[in-house]
Protein backbone atom coordinates (compact mmCIF):
# COMPACT_ATOMS: atom_id res chain seq x y z
CA UNK A 1 0.00 0.00 0.00
CA UNK A 2 1.47 3.34 -1.03
CA UNK A 3 1.32 6.50 1.06
CA UNK A 4 -0.56 9.46 -0.40
CA UNK A 5 0.33 12.76 1.30
CA UNK A 6 -2.39 15.25 2.22
CA UNK A 7 -3.23 17.94 -0.29
CA UNK A 8 -2.14 21.44 0.68
CA UNK A 9 -5.06 23.88 0.72
CA UNK A 10 -4.71 26.45 -2.08
CA UNK A 11 -5.28 29.18 0.50
CA UNK A 12 -1.88 28.29 1.99
CA UNK A 13 -0.06 28.64 -1.34
CA UNK A 14 1.08 31.79 -3.09
CA UNK A 15 2.74 32.60 -6.39
CA UNK A 16 5.48 35.25 -6.48
CA UNK A 17 7.58 36.46 -9.38
CA UNK A 18 11.18 35.23 -9.30
CA UNK A 19 13.60 37.93 -8.16
CA UNK A 20 17.36 38.22 -7.76
CA UNK A 21 17.14 37.85 -3.99
CA UNK A 22 15.30 34.51 -3.97
CA UNK A 23 17.41 31.67 -2.58
CA UNK A 24 16.91 28.71 -4.92
CA UNK A 25 19.61 26.56 -3.34
CA UNK A 26 17.15 24.38 -1.38
CA UNK A 27 14.75 23.85 -4.28
CA UNK A 28 15.07 20.34 -5.69
CA UNK A 29 12.57 18.91 -8.15
CA UNK A 30 14.78 16.04 -9.34
CA UNK A 31 13.32 12.59 -8.87
CA UNK A 32 14.42 11.13 -12.21
CA UNK A 33 16.52 12.17 -15.19
CA UNK A 34 13.57 13.86 -16.89
CA UNK A 35 13.32 16.37 -14.02
CA UNK A 36 16.92 17.59 -14.41
CA UNK A 37 16.15 19.98 -17.28
CA UNK A 38 13.42 21.82 -15.37
CA UNK A 39 15.60 22.00 -12.26
CA UNK A 40 18.57 23.33 -14.21
CA UNK A 41 16.40 25.86 -16.05
CA UNK A 42 15.19 27.38 -12.78
CA UNK A 43 18.65 27.38 -11.22
CA UNK A 44 20.61 28.77 -14.17
CA UNK A 45 18.39 30.31 -16.86
CA UNK A 46 14.98 31.46 -15.60
CA UNK A 47 16.09 34.80 -14.18
CA UNK A 48 18.12 35.60 -17.31
CA UNK A 49 15.12 34.82 -19.55
CA UNK A 50 12.99 37.01 -17.35
CA UNK A 51 15.48 39.89 -17.57
CA UNK A 52 15.40 39.58 -21.38
CA UNK A 53 11.56 39.60 -21.39
CA UNK A 54 11.52 36.10 -22.87
CA UNK A 55 9.48 34.53 -20.06
CA UNK A 56 8.36 35.11 -16.49
CA UNK A 57 9.13 32.63 -13.73
CA UNK A 58 6.97 32.46 -10.63
CA UNK A 59 7.72 30.57 -7.46
CA UNK A 60 5.02 28.69 -5.62
CA UNK A 61 5.51 29.36 -1.91
CA UNK A 62 4.25 27.17 0.91
CA UNK A 63 5.02 28.45 4.37
CA UNK A 64 8.63 29.64 4.02
CA UNK A 65 9.65 27.21 1.31
CA UNK A 66 9.65 27.10 -2.47
CA UNK A 67 7.29 24.24 -3.29
CA UNK A 68 7.34 24.68 -7.06
CA UNK A 69 7.86 27.00 -10.00
CA UNK A 70 6.14 27.80 -13.25
CA UNK A 71 7.53 29.76 -16.19
CA UNK A 72 5.15 31.30 -18.71
CA UNK A 73 5.57 33.22 -21.95
CA UNK A 74 3.62 34.49 -24.93
CA UNK A 75 3.01 32.03 -27.71
CA UNK A 76 0.87 31.25 -30.71
CA UNK A 77 -0.01 27.91 -32.18
CA UNK A 78 -0.89 27.02 -35.75
CA UNK A 79 -3.80 24.64 -36.11
CA UNK A 80 -5.11 22.87 -39.21
CA UNK A 81 -8.29 24.28 -40.75
CA UNK A 82 -10.20 21.21 -39.51
CA UNK A 83 -9.01 21.87 -35.97
CA UNK A 84 -9.95 25.55 -36.29
CA UNK A 85 -13.49 24.53 -37.26
CA UNK A 86 -13.67 22.39 -34.11
CA UNK A 87 -12.55 25.35 -32.00
CA UNK A 88 -14.81 27.95 -33.64
CA UNK A 89 -16.00 28.17 -37.24
CA UNK A 90 -15.83 31.97 -37.13
CA UNK A 91 -12.05 32.04 -36.61
CA UNK A 92 -10.33 33.08 -39.85
CA UNK A 93 -6.70 32.55 -38.83
CA UNK A 94 -4.86 29.28 -38.39
CA UNK A 95 -2.57 30.81 -35.77
CA UNK A 96 -4.18 31.19 -32.34
CA UNK A 97 -2.79 33.50 -29.60
CA UNK A 98 -1.67 31.60 -26.53
CA UNK A 99 0.01 31.67 -23.17
CA UNK A 100 2.64 28.95 -22.92
CA UNK A 101 3.59 27.11 -19.78
CA UNK A 102 7.25 26.79 -20.74
CA UNK A 103 8.53 25.12 -17.56
CA UNK A 104 6.93 23.74 -14.44
CA UNK A 105 8.44 21.85 -11.54
CA UNK A 106 7.39 20.76 -8.08
CA UNK A 107 9.84 20.26 -5.21
CA UNK A 108 10.29 16.54 -4.72
CA UNK A 109 9.03 16.77 -1.11
CA UNK A 110 5.73 18.32 -2.27
CA UNK A 111 4.77 16.02 -5.13
CA UNK A 112 1.17 14.77 -5.25
CA UNK A 113 -0.01 17.50 -2.86
CA UNK A 114 -1.76 19.81 -5.35
CA UNK A 115 1.14 22.17 -6.09
CA UNK A 116 1.08 21.48 -9.85
CA UNK A 117 -2.67 21.95 -10.05
CA UNK A 118 -2.41 25.23 -8.13
CA UNK A 119 0.27 26.50 -10.52
CA UNK A 120 -1.74 25.47 -13.60
CA UNK A 121 -4.87 27.18 -12.25
CA UNK A 122 -2.73 30.25 -11.63
CA UNK A 123 -1.64 30.12 -15.28
CA UNK A 124 -5.32 30.01 -16.29
CA UNK A 125 -5.94 33.08 -14.12
CA UNK A 126 -3.05 34.93 -15.78
CA UNK A 127 -4.30 33.89 -19.25
CA UNK A 128 -7.77 35.21 -18.42
CA UNK A 129 -6.34 38.58 -17.40
CA UNK A 130 -4.30 38.70 -20.62
CA UNK A 131 -7.30 37.67 -22.69
CA UNK A 132 -9.20 40.77 -21.66
CA UNK A 133 -6.21 43.03 -22.39
CA UNK A 134 -4.59 41.65 -25.55
CA UNK A 135 -6.42 38.49 -26.60
CA UNK A 136 -5.39 35.00 -25.54
CA UNK A 137 -7.48 32.01 -26.56
CA UNK A 138 -5.50 28.98 -25.39
CA UNK A 139 -2.85 27.81 -22.95
CA UNK A 140 -0.19 25.50 -24.36
CA UNK A 141 2.50 23.28 -22.93
CA UNK A 142 4.95 20.67 -24.12
CA UNK A 143 4.72 17.69 -21.81
CA UNK A 144 6.44 14.42 -21.18
CA UNK A 145 4.71 11.25 -22.30
CA UNK A 146 4.16 10.14 -18.70
CA UNK A 147 2.24 13.33 -17.83
CA UNK A 148 -0.30 13.36 -20.67
CA UNK A 149 -3.02 11.76 -18.52
CA UNK A 150 -2.41 14.29 -15.74
CA UNK A 151 -2.87 17.26 -18.05
CA UNK A 152 -5.89 15.63 -19.70
CA UNK A 153 -7.52 15.52 -16.24
CA UNK A 154 -6.98 19.30 -16.10
CA UNK A 155 -8.75 19.71 -19.44
CA UNK A 156 -5.78 19.83 -21.83
CA UNK A 157 -5.90 18.11 -25.22
CA UNK A 158 -3.19 16.93 -27.60
CA UNK A 159 -2.92 19.47 -30.44
CA UNK A 160 -2.78 16.79 -33.10
CA UNK A 161 -2.31 13.06 -33.31
CA UNK A 162 1.04 13.42 -35.07
CA UNK A 163 2.58 15.01 -31.98
CA UNK A 164 1.14 12.49 -29.50
CA UNK A 165 4.03 10.08 -30.00
CA UNK A 166 6.74 12.74 -29.84
CA UNK A 167 9.00 12.89 -26.80
CA UNK A 168 7.29 16.14 -25.72
CA UNK A 169 3.82 16.34 -27.28
CA UNK A 170 2.14 19.74 -27.41
CA UNK A 171 -1.12 20.09 -25.48
CA UNK A 172 -3.59 22.95 -25.24
CA UNK A 173 -6.45 24.21 -23.10
CA UNK A 174 -9.12 26.35 -24.79
CA UNK A 175 -10.18 29.14 -22.43
CA UNK A 176 -13.37 29.83 -24.40
CA UNK A 177 -14.52 26.38 -25.47
CA UNK A 178 -13.86 24.94 -22.03
CA UNK A 179 -16.21 27.59 -20.58
CA UNK A 180 -13.59 29.56 -18.71
CA UNK A 181 -14.38 32.81 -20.55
Amino acid sequence: MSYTPDKIPFSELSLVKLEDNHDLSKFDCIIDDEDKEAHEFLQTTALNYQNMNMAVACLCRYQDEIAGFITICANSVEFSWNQIKDINEEIRHKEIPALKVAWIGTHKNYRRRGIGKFMMLSAVDIALRLASAVGVRIITLDTRQGLIAYYEKLGFKIINKETKDKEYPVMYFDLVKDNII
